[in-house]
């Protein structure tokens, strides 16, 4: 019965997972924008990995600059991409490790990094990690808990919320996403190439 409903649970979130992607292919997700306090976010968002973080003992660092402006976005969205990472920055990250996010602004732009102590990267894999399905190797997409569409999503949702996103890795050392956003969002990118 435990593997049958843990099977189950992997359905679901894979069914979840492509309607989400199917929306966001089809220009079909409404943004809802407001502002958004940045330190709250994170916060939040650290609130509800830590039990995770914890249970492999990975260690949890933020610094923030104290300048950092509310921004004109859709917060939901934002979290649930920068939850994505965070994800997993734990799931592939080693025993007793690291995540440290930062954040800072440049060029009127809020600048954030998510860094992992974990599994990394080959660079051969880098260009592709953000396709949907693309398996970056065997051990890292049979974990449960993983659908291989979290990064597609995280790549499709920056694009809505007119940010950025880029990534360096270094095999078995660790894995490090960069984003950046508007302090506002200015207009429709839903017809934008992906």
């Amino acid at each position: 019965m435990s593997i049958i409903l843990n099977e189950i649970n992997q359905l679901n979130m894979l069914i979840n997972d492509l309607f989400e992607l199917s929306k966001l292919e089809g220009n079909h997700l409404e943004l809802y924008l407001t502002k958004i306090n940045v330190y709250e976010l994170f916060e939040g968002c650290l609130n509800k990995v830590v039990l995770k973080a914890k249970e492999k003992n990975i260690h949890l660092h933020i610094k923030l600059e104290d300048n950092l402006p509310y921004i004109y976005t859709d917060g939901a969205r934002l979290e649930q991409l920068l939850m994505n990472i965070l994800e997993n920055a734990i799931r592939y990250n080693k025993l007793d490790g690291d995540v440290r996010i930062k954040g800072w602004i440049e060029k009127r732009k809020i600048h954030l990094s998510i860094e992992d102590t974990g599994v990394g990267i080959e660079e051969k894999d880098l260009p592709y990690i953000f396709e949907r399905f693309y398996k970056v190797d065997k051990s890292r997409t049979d974990r449960v808990g993983s659908t291989g569409l979290g990064l597609s999503i995280v790549k499709h949702l920056i694009v809505l919320l007119e940010g950025e996103i880029k990534v360096k890795s270094q095999l078995h050392e660790g894995t490090t996403f960069f984003i950046t956003l508007p302090f506002e969002i200015k207009g429709d990118t839903r017809d934008e190439k992906i």
